[in-house]
């Protein structure tokens, strides 16, 4: 059960760090559009190919693949908006997670 719970918020987490990044150190016109857009993006991938109950979801590894890439991506994205501490907490505790889920299921 914890690591459902675990899993949501990172997923959370996963969609609030790309928004971040989106919309920092950019003009108007383009945080809108990264801010806003990047998570939209991300919402579609994961819906498509990683959600639960998804028809097209994908199987290990590449399930494991896709989450690793969402998660390192944004990871980098919040290192590279100058928060270093929250990237390096959403990377480790994705990683821990995506890899515990792929050797449990």
């Amino acid at each position: 059960m914890f690591h459902m719970v675990l899993a949501f918020a990172l997923e959370l987490a996963l969609l609030a760090a790309f928004g971040y990044w989106g919309f920092h150190d950019k003009k108007t016109p383009e945080k809108y559009l990264f801010g806003l857009g990047a998570p939209v993006l991300v919402i579609i991938i994961w819906g498509i190919w990683a959600a639960p109950k998804s028809e097209h979801r994908l199987q290990q590894p590449f399930l494991m693949v896709l989450k690793l890439a969402l998660f390192g991506t944004a990871a980098v994205g919040l290192h590279r908006a100058g928060q270093s501490g929250p990237a390096i907490l959403l990377a480790v505790l994705a990683a821990i997670t995506i890899v515990l889920e792929y050797l449990w299921y």
